[in-house]
């Protein structure tokens, strides 16, 4: 049998042991569950500024404009097609605008209001 001092050290070591281990415990879960954030509420949306009220959206109306088309084989033996406007024939230098893919019309619109030096192919 063990002298009776023994016994009592051995007794408080295990509650210490105890509470070491209980705090080690509270530690733990109070890191967790501190550390679980709630995600916050998604922000409101913000609104277009492509509305239809911001300018008019207008349609360019479909016309013969006044000028010189040709059409040359190009890269490939695809067809390259030029718009000289009228007001350009008579130009010393040109500006040369070339459009890659969609319809003729609005490019050649669009250089006929450039001015007197562009041409588009």
């Amino acid at each position: 049998m063990p002298p009776q001092g023994l016994e009592q050290k051995d007794g408080e070591a295990m509650r210490s042991r105890w509470r070491v281990a209980l705090f080690a415990m509270a530690v733990l879960w109070s890191a967790t569950t501190s550390t679980a954030q709630v995600a916050p509420p998604p922000a409101p949306q913000n609104p277009s500024p492509m509305v239809e009220r911001s300018r008019a959206h207008e349609r360019i109306a479909t016309r013969e404009l006044a000028g010189t088309r040709r059409t040359f084989e190009g890269p490939l033996a695809k067809p390259v097609e030029v718009f000289v406007p009228a007001g350009t024939l008579r130009a010393d230098a040109l500006h040369l605008v070339i459009h890659f893919h969609g319809g003729a019309f609005i490019p050649e619109y669009a250089v006929s209001q450039l001015g007197s030096d562009h041409v588009v192919a």
